[in-house]
């Protein structure tokens, strides 16, 4: 699903990762609004394909367990 988002390029990415977009998109997996949480976990998504990286720090600041957490 986060392949099909190409416009973001990326030179954007890294300006989002430096931003601290990840810190800023914790929250609002666990907004009311269904929304707000799938495009939250979508940004999320485009990051952690980014970079292995980033995408290990989802797991180790807790996001995964707070995107699984959603879910239910």
């Amino acid at each position: 699903m986060c392949e099909t988002f190409h416009w973001v390029g990326l030179q954007n990415m890294e300006v989002l990762q430096n931003a601290g977009m990840v810190q800023l998109l914790k929250p609002l997996l666990l907004d009311y609004v269904p929304v707000i949480q799938q495009t939250a976990a979508l940004g999320l998504c485009m990051l952690a394909n980014y970079n292995e990286k980033l995408a290990e720090s989802l797991v180790t600041e807790g996001i995964l367990e707070q995107l699984v957490y959603s879910l239910k």
